[in-house]
């Protein structure tokens, strides 16, 4: 059997982030589901729907966001934590 975390889990930090999928990987999930949504300049990013309200609060597309604009979003539950590109997850070790 396996133990996939959802949105990388959240019970401990907010979803769809590296600490949330770090967490999870060590406390005995197998695997991390996460989203992926591609900027308008064509990066791969996190993010569950195609709009930026439900995690970051900012009414937009993410296809309509540049790379920067997404990294600037901060959680609206956590501000302390922000947008994630593909990438940042692979860097991780997720």
């Amino acid at each position: 059997m396996y133990i996939i975390a959802h949105r990388c889990g959240t019970d401990r930090f907010p979803e769809l982030t590296v600490e949330s999928a770090l967490n999870s990987l060590k406390v005995g999930a197998s695997f991390v589901e996460m989203d992926l949504r591609f900027t308008k300049d064509g990066h791969p990013v996190i993010n569950h729907d195609k709009n930026a309200q439900a995690l970051f609060g900012c009414d937009k597309n993410i296809s309509e966001m540049d790379l920067n604009e997404f990294l600037s979003l901060r959680h609206k539950t956590s501000t302390g934590f922000s947008a994630h590109t593909l990438e940042d997850f692979f860097k991780a070790g997720v």
